[in-house]
């Protein structure tokens, strides 16, 4: 009878523990890895990579890499974004205890020509071709310590 009432305190510690140690071990939340090259495969270094919903952010490392950790479990939207550059999108899913894999490719954005940057380089250009100072040179003014 003294064996089982000082063994049933023992159980119930035990079974407290392992509760506690399955909760400990379950992992909820997951992680993005990626890669931004260009379309040579050139890794671009400093892009901007936003994760939505949630607001995730980072910018890529020398090798083009980044990751962003302990991201909710669920479905999103990856943005990429370079200066010259086509920005990149695309949707992938977040599992608990996983990582998700971005390979993004970046291809160069096409010039664009309009009507208004037609008008400011020819504007620019009427400016350079007038002098800087009217009159003579003597009329300059100047400057002594």
């Amino acid at each position: 009878m003294n064996y089982r009432r000082n063994l049933m305190p023992v159980l119930l510690l035990a079974a407290i523990s392992l509760g506690v140690a399955t909760t400990l071990g379950q992992v909820k939340n997951g992680k993005i890895d990626g890669h931004v090259t260009d379309i040579s495969g050139s890794a671009l270094q400093g892009a901007q990579v936003t994760v939505q919903p949630g607001g995730y952010s980072t910018v890529t490392g020398q090798q083009g890499e980044f990751s962003i950790l302990d991201v909710a479990t669920g479905d999103y939207t990856i943005a990429v974004s370079y200066v010259g550059f086509s920005a990149f999108t695309s949707k992938l899913t977040v599992t608990a205890g996983q990582v998700a894999k971005v390979d993004a490719v970046l291809q160069v954005a096409a010039a664009r020509r309009t009507r208004r940057g037609d008008l400011a380089n020819h504007a620019a250009s009427e400016v350079s071709a007038r002098p800087l100072v009217s009159g003579s040179a003597s009329a300059a003014a100047t400057i002594s310590p």
